[in-house]
């Protein structure tokens, strides 16, 4: 027993490691489960893929989805309804197709939540925070769920990656331009991220000058 103890306290980074892994293998386990055996569309996502169905390409950028119930208008990402509508098109209007992106955004948060624990916190750290992601029925249920909201929990978890990682603020800008496509929430954590970029730009160019400026009178009151 005094062994095992031993073991378990000079390995604890090891074990906490394979955990985390465990737990994700087995969210995205759970993910495909719910996609190959899906659940049926309800009533607003039928709606909403009825609209996407009847809606043509040359007018998904320029017109609102057409209106089948009058008390339930329809409305999603621009990205989104362009990506749903070309996979419609190319493999036909099945509830996998339309289950496709959220399914793939769900595996994605997952993995996303195990990078970003790694840079935040130590390893007991990660598997907690990978156990509260894998544990959320809410994300769960959305990666198979014709709506955007589990695309729009990928995208916060994508960009605050990104900006925990130090991306470039170019290359920043180009993937936070391309994630608004896909999120009607997502400008509301770019601001603040291109916020601090730039005040950390600023700072960066001018804090050189302001040395010199200060050594400067510095050396003239000496």
């Amino acid at each position: 027993m005094k062994n095992i103890f031993n073991y378990f306290k000079e390995n604890a980074n090891n074990i906490y490691k394979i955990l985390a892994i465990l737990l994700i293998a087995l969210g995205i386990i759970a993910r495909l489960y719910n996609y190959i055996w899906h659940k049926d569309l309800w009533h607003d996502e039928a709606l909403l893929a009825l609209s996407i169905y009847s809606i043509p390409f040359s007018e998904i950028f320029f017109k609102p989805l057409p209106t089948t119930v009058d008390w339930l208008p329809q409305a999603a990402p621009l990205g989104f309804l362009a990506f749903t509508k070309l996979l419609g098109v190319v493999f036909g209007y099945s509830e996998h197709v339309l289950y496709f992106l959220p399914l793939i955004c769900g595996v994605g948060t997952l993995i996303l939540a195990y990078m970003i624990g790694k840079r935040l916190f130590d390893d007991f750290g990660t598997l907690a925070f990978v156990a509260l992601v894998v544990g959320s029925m809410g994300l769960l249920h959305y990666s198979t769920e014709f709506k955007q909201y589990g695309i729009e929990a990928f995208i916060g978890f994508l960009l605050l990656y990104l900006y925990i990682r130090n991306t470039s603020l170019r290359a920043f800008s180009i993937i936070a331009s391309i994630c608004i496509l896909f999120s009607n929430t997502a400008i509301f954590l770019i601001i603040p991220f291109l916020i601090i970029y730039i005040y950390i730009y600023i700072y960066q160019a001018a804090m050189p000058k302001v040395r010199l400026i200060i050594h400067r009178i510095y050396k003239d009151f000496a």
